[in-house]
């Protein structure tokens, strides 16, 4: 289709019946057949075909055929001189193709976009969305329709009569066609690039690209020939000036411009009759042209105010919907966000639920094995007494042996121990004063066990720095997890980090 689209059309045109295709099949034939006569110059006036595909297409998510199914119903509208559905159809074309990330689409329509604004004269539009196209086009690499992008944009420039930057776009284009041998391109760049240096008076200059232009014409222009004649006038050489307002002449350029050169160079010779009838043929020509502009005016700024009005109400249809989804969108984030905080909120809930059962559950097990512990142990100490082999008085005795198996000894430390906690106090900022302060239900013996696991003091060397057994050691860890209310997976050792 890119290369060869008349094969294609051929090949389109093997299909027998193509009405009764499927759907898709048939859709996906009407753009192609349309896309092929198009590329091969045939102009469509009947879109009953191209609206198959439109139908289709515009419903699906297929961006990138529905916005060509629009640019070729454009296309259509144009060949029968609807501007209005004309740029309907781009303006429906434009967000499918900015969706389809295809950056060529989206260069064609906004190149007929500005073709639009050329034919009604708003020449800043014409610039801006031929800008566009040429941003667009650059980025699917399609240096051909680059340079036509370029020729329009420095056209517009020329049209505000702001030569240089007109010119600075004509550089532009004839930099990129350096490897592009196309007459059709090369030939009309060179007539404005010489048209452009004419006005800002570089007659050399102009000279120069109005004969490559010549050069590069395929068939006759007289236009070419009249500029080659203003040049020659600037440069006093009106004897080839002559020559070349004869070629126009010869081919009917019957321009206003032409007869004003022409009169103008009869008055620089003295030949004051035949300036005097040049003077009537501009006239004339004159006012031919301003009847018909009158015409064109009116038929253009009607269709100026209708694609105004369409293209205000599609943007006000765009932001309409746009604000839709939006709204949906925040609707749908904040229920999902109310979900999350409650599973959130219920899931922390059932955490600290099982972890106060698991903490229950603890503290009843290590319930049950003191007292089994004390049951046994009190056991033990009566059948030694009912057995005689402890005499009575040392019944005091076993009975401070009884309270030290316990952990239940006297809570008063020697002044060894309080020396320790001093030392640790020192390395630990004052740990046992900061510990006493957010325990204060702690025993001084409690307090030196948390000293020495502050210190890292390991099970077996705190059992002999204490002279006490593994039992009440455990004990004292007990009554300390007790008071530091610590939970089922809390570490006293953990704890005492923290202070």
């Amino acid at each position: 289709m890119e290369d060869q689209p008349a094969s294609a059309i051929a090949s389109l045109k093997k299909i027998s019946h193509p009405q009764h295709l499927k759907q898709k099949d048939y859709a996906l034939y009407a753009l192609l057949m349309c896309q092929g006569m198009d590329k091969c110059g045939i102009d469509i006036k009947s879109d009953s075909l191209i609206k198959e595909a439109v139908n289709y297409y515009k419903n699906n998510n297929e961006f990138t055929r529905a916005g060509y199914s629009f640019f070729y119903l454009s296309r259509c509208e144009r060949n029968k001189n609807d501007t209005q559905k004309q740029a309907e159809a781009l303006l429906k074309a434009i967000p499918c193709a900015k969706k389809s990330d295809n950056h060529k689409l989206l260069g064609f329509v906004y190149s007929e976009t500005a073709s639009i604004y050329r034919s009604q004269n708003q020449i800043d539009s014409m610039i801006k969305f031929n800008k566009l196209a040429y941003y667009s086009l650059k980025q699917a690499n399609d240096i051909r329709n680059c340079i036509v992008c370029l020729i329009g944009i420095g056209y517009g420039y020329y049209q505000k009569q702001n030569f240089q930057e007109s010119l600075v776009y004509y550089k532009r284009a004839e930099k990129e066609a350096k490897n592009i041998k196309d007459n059709s391109l090369t030939s009309p760049l060179y007539k404005f690039t010489s048209l452009t240096l004419f006005y800002l008076h570089d007659y050399s200059a102009a000279l120069a690209y109005a004969r490559k232009s010549i050069e590069t014409k395929q068939a006759e222009d007289p236009t070419n020939w009249f500029n080659l004649a203003a040049i020659f006038e600037a440069k006093n050489n009106l004897d080839s000036a002559k020559i070349y307002l004869s070629q126009c002449l010869k081919y009917k350029y019957n321009s206003p411009d032409c007869f004003e050169l022409l009169q103008k160079i009869s008055e620089r010779e003295g030949n004051y009759q035949d300036a005097f009838r040049w003077a009537k043929l501009k006239n004339a020509a004159k006012d031919s042209i301003n009847e018909d502009n009158l015409k064109l005016s009116l038929e253009g700024l009607e269709k100026k105010v209708n694609f105004e009005k369409i293209e205000a109400d599609n943007q006000k249809l765009i932001i309409k919907n746009q604000r839709f989804t939006i709204i949906i969108a925040l609707i749908a984030i904040l229920c999902l966000i109310i979900v999350v905080i409650i599973l959130i909120e219920q899931i922390k809930k059932n955490k600290l639920a099982l972890k106060h059962e698991t903490d229950i559950k603890i503290i009843n097990r290590q319930k049950i094995k003191l007292q089994a512990e004390r049951i046994s142990k009190i056991k033990i100490l009566q059948n030694l007494i009912q057995l005689k082999l402890i005499p009575k008085k040392n019944l005091s005795q076993i009975g401070a042996q009884y309270l030290k198996l316990f952990g239940e000894v006297d809570h008063s430390l020697s002044a060894h121990n309080n020396d320790i906690i001093k030392d640790i106090d020192s390395v630990f900022h004052n740990f046992s004063q900061k510990l006493t302060a957010r325990f204060p239900t702690l025993t001084p013996k409690e307090i030196l066990v948390c000293c020495y696991l502050k210190a890292g003091v390991k099970q077996e060397s705190i059992l002999s720095l204490l002279n006490i057994k593994s039992e009440t050691y455990y004990h004292y860890r007990s009554n300390i997890r007790k008071k530091m209310n610590a939970g089922q997976d809390d570490k006293v050792e953990h704890i005492l980090s923290d202070i």
